[in-house]
């Protein structure tokens, strides 16, 4: 999913499968270019499923960025205990 974007879809003619739809919304594979396309029975079940996947999205996001602020707390901390143990042995 880290390479996927949700696209919401107005309902009516879809312009890259040239079907009609409603309560569509596609996911768009940004590496393939893949577009795949879902529909709900009805308006709520649709941005039920939208929120879930932008809420997943945020997600993936926050666990980064606090992986990365973890990694740099670690990396200080090594510094630092390098520091010590050389001005202090």
């Amino acid at each position: 999913m880290d390479d996927m974007e949700i696209l919401d879809v107005e309902d009516g003619k879809d312009k890259d499968f040239n079907i009609s739809v409603k309560n569509a919304f596609k996911l768009h594979c940004r590496d393939t270019e893949e577009i795949h396309l879902f529909c709900a029975k009805k308006p709520e079940q649709k941005q039920r499923w939208v929120k879930a996947f932008e809420n997943e999205r945020r997600q993936v996001q926050l666990d980064q960025e606090m992986g990365m602020q973890r990694a740099m707390l670690w990396g200080l901390f090594f510094v630092w205990l390098g520091f010590f143990y050389y001005y202090f042995f």
